[in-house]
């Protein structure tokens, strides 16, 4: 809208009005004309048009016109400019047709949202994480209640610590602890609005049944607890983290991930949840686990600024495979000059086998010894096996073992 009023104190009109700026002396001119404007969408462009006017005095004046424009809610890459460019033609009876331009530039903050998983702790006291620290604070274990961490997790510490870890040698029922971090990175004042973020829980992991069960958390990382609500699915039902995904609650006029700051950890969205391994997992699985942002805006109810390359990251779990040993235990002859490390013609040899089982399902399990040119199998004397640790089809003893084969 032109407000064709005269403005001496320069405030800036409402958005989408224009009106005459502080420095316009053409319009108490006794030949002034009220310009014409068209606005056109597809140039994105608004047009002021004096058209053609009379002036005996000859004198100079000042065209001054003030707009108000806003900024679009449209996805645009942080810290790049909008550039705005004024065009201005005039000719006269005794001139040559005269051209100018000028830009005016603008620079655009947005969010930029970026996503870590790592694993934070597990209950097996074994487990091997990689990289070792888990990020730049310590977790507390899986089960444990209340903040999963003291102090706060910002971004300065962030660029030298990640929560990035994988984890591996867990058995079945173990429990594993995840943290999900997302961080605003961008420029924009005003944060980002409706982040939803959701996970899976592959196959291998589970819900702990007992405990703390999930032990769900969701936090700014300075630890201060953000509320959400799960979207619904096609059926209107209400999903969760794992399904349909969670969408953080934002505070008025502020995004729930808010502004950059390397310090405040406001900036942070910190998600940790417990998972167990499947007492039912085969050994030796590896389990990645995915996080993904599927939606944040500049603008409550804005565009999502999502690309088509969703922003994911993974943690991976890795269940502990069976390990062998093998060992010389005795030879039959040992003199002066027959040590135990030595053997002749028809003397025994006997050697031990050693397997580590994790806890869980070892699927088709086979153990093949093969003997160096030159031995030959005579027996098994004996096997033993832990009261935690039973066999489908277990090895016998003598000559011809059970559920052994003998090869040449």
């Amino acid at each position: 809208t032109f407000d064709s009023v005269f403005d001496a104190t320069g405030a800036a009109p409402a958005a989408g009005h224009m009106k005459l700026g502080p420095a316009d002396t053409y319009h108490s001119r006794p030949s002034a004309v009220t310009p014409a404007f068209a606005t056109s969408t597809v140039d994105n462009s608004v047009a002021f048009s004096y058209g053609t006017f009379d002036d005996p005095a000859n004198q100079p004046s000042v065209i001054d016109v003030l707009l108000t424009v806003t900024v679009s809610d449209q996805p645009f890459a942080d810290g790049l400019f909008l550039t705005n460019q004024v065009h201005e033609s005039d000719g006269s009876t005794n001139g040559a047709q005269h051209d100018d331009d000028a830009i005016v530039q603008v620079k655009v903050t947005e969010p930029v949202l970026q996503v870590k998983k790592g694993v934070i702790g597990s209950s097996h006291a074994g487990a091997t994480l990689t990289p070792a620290t888990a990020g730049p604070v310590a977790f507390s274990a899986p089960g444990s209640a209340g903040p999963r961490w003291s102090g706060t997790i910002n971004s300065a510490d962030l660029a030298t610590m990640p929560v990035d870890s994988n984890i591996s040698g867990v058995d079945a029922g173990d429990r594993v602890s995840f943290a999900i971090v997302v961080e605003n990175t961008g420029a924009s004042q005003r944060g980002a609005f409706d982040v939803t973020i959701t996970d899976t829980i592959p196959l291998g992991l589970i819900i702990p049944p007992s405990g703390a069960g999930l032990n769900m958390r969701v936090t700014y990382g300075d630890g201060t607890p953000l509320t959400f609500i799960g979207l619904t699915n096609g059926a209107g039902a209400a999903g969760d983290l794992f399904t349909t995904g969670i969408r953080l609650d934002d505070p008025a006029l502020i995004g729930a991930c808010q502004k950059y700051d390397p310090n405040n950890g406001h900036n942070i969205i910190v998600i940790t949840y417990d998972l167990q391994v499947d007492p039912s997992a085969p050994a030796g699985t590896i389990i990645p686990n995915r996080a993904a942002i599927t939606n944040y805006a500049s603008l409550e109810g804005g565009p999502n600024f999502v690309p088509t390359d969703t922003p994911t990251d993974s943690a991976t779990t890795t269940i502990a495979a069976p390990a062998v040993a093998k060992q010389l235990v005795n030879t039959s002859i040992v003199s002066s000059s027959n040590s135990n490390t030595q053997a002749v013609i028809g003397e025994l040899v006997t050697y031990s086998l050693t397997i580590t089982v994790p806890e869980g399902l070892t699927q088709n399990a086979q153990i093949v010894d093969t003997l160096d040119a030159g031995l030959a199998f005579v027996d098994v004397t004996s096997v033993t096996s832990s009261a935690s640790v039973s066999m489908s089809t277990p090895i016998g003893v003598g000559s011809a073992p059970a559920n052994a084969s003998i090869g040449a």
